[in-house]
C-alpha cells in the first residue's frame, strides 16, 4: 500500500475519532443541558406550589377571622332582638296593668311597671 493511502486513512481515523469524541461530548452537553432546563422548571413549580399553599393558609385564617366576626355579629343582634322582644312583652303587661287600674278608676299613683321593662 502506498504511504500515502496509509496516511490518508490515519488522518481519516483520527478525524471520524475526534469527530466522534466532539458529538459525544457535545450530546452530553445538551444532556446536561436539558437536565438543568428539567430541574429549573422543577424549582420553579415547587416555589409555586409553596406559594399557593402559603396562600391557602392565609386565606383560610382570614375566613376564620371573618366567619368568626360574622358569629359574634349575628350574637349580638340576636341578644338585640330579645331584649326587644323581651321589653315589647314587658311593655304590654304594662299597658294591661295601666288599663285595669284606668278602668278600676283608681287613684294615683300608677301600678310599678313589671321587671324587664325599660322606661
Amino acid at each position: 500500500m502506498d504511504p500515502w493511502v496509509t496516511s490518508l486513512l490515519v488522518a481519516a481515523i483520527a478525524a471520524s475519532g475526534a469527530w466522534l469524541t466532539t458529538y459525544v461530548s457535545l450530546r452530553a452537553k445538551a444532556k446536561d443541558d436539558r437536565q438543568l432546563l428539567i430541574d429549573q422548571l422543577q424549582e420553579e413549580r415547587n416555589w409555586q406550589a409553596e406559594e399557593r399553599r402559603k396562600e391557602r393558609v392565609e386565606f383560610a385564617e382570614e375566613l376564620k377571622a371573618e366567619r368568626a366576626q360574622i358569629a359574634a355579629e349575628r350574637d349580638l343582634a340576636r341578644r338585640e332582638s330579645d331584649r326587644f322582644w323581651a321589653d315589647k312583652a314587658s311593655s304590654r303587661v304594662y299597658v294591661g296593668m295601666l288599663r285595669a287600674h284606668i278602668n278600676a278608676v283608681l287613684p294615683p299613683p300608677p301600678p310599678n311597671p313589671p321587671e324587664g321593662y325599660i322606661e
